[in-house]
């Protein structure tokens, strides 16, 4: 775009907003400051590591730490004990063994129930929960 040198004549640039002095006094204000900052966190932990160390800790705060930390405590080995979790879990959905003996009722191989829900169906626990009766009341 072309301008005429009337128009030229007419336009101006727009006067510097940034002071050179102010800018340079913030920079080195920052400089100071972050530097006596590191400093002063020198001198603190050079008298902290000049002094000495106590022998023990004090009576209060020892009968304050308890050896075995409360419950939930960590795991030792997580990967050995969910082995063993797995274990027990397998072997329980693979053997018969009573749920609840005085009501006669038990559990079965997953792969045998598997089989039963193939050839009868799942129960009607909708039709039970409208009836009142909880599917637990219907089993055998």
């Amino acid at each position: 775009m072309t301008h005429t040198v009337q128009e030229q004549t007419q336009l101006r640039h727009e006067p510097n907003l940034v002071r050179l002095p102010v800018l340079v006094g913030l920079v080195l204000g920052l400089v100071v400051l972050v530097g006596g900052s590191f400093l002063l966190m020198d001198r603190v932990f050079v008298y902290l590591a000049a002094q000495p160390a106590p022998a023990q800790a004090p009576t209060q705060l020892r009968a304050a730490i308890d050896p075995v930390p409360p419950v939930p405590r960590l795991q030792v080995k997580p990967r050995q004990d969910l082995q063993s979790l797995r274990t027990a879990e397998e072997a329980r959905l693979g053997q018969y063994g009573w749920i609840n003996r005085e009501a006669g009722r038990v559990h079965i191989p997953i792969e045998q129930a598997m089989d039963v829900v193939a050839q009868k169906g799942l129960p009607k626990w909708a039709e039970t929960a409208e009836a009142g009766r909880t599917p637990e009341e219907l089993a055998p």
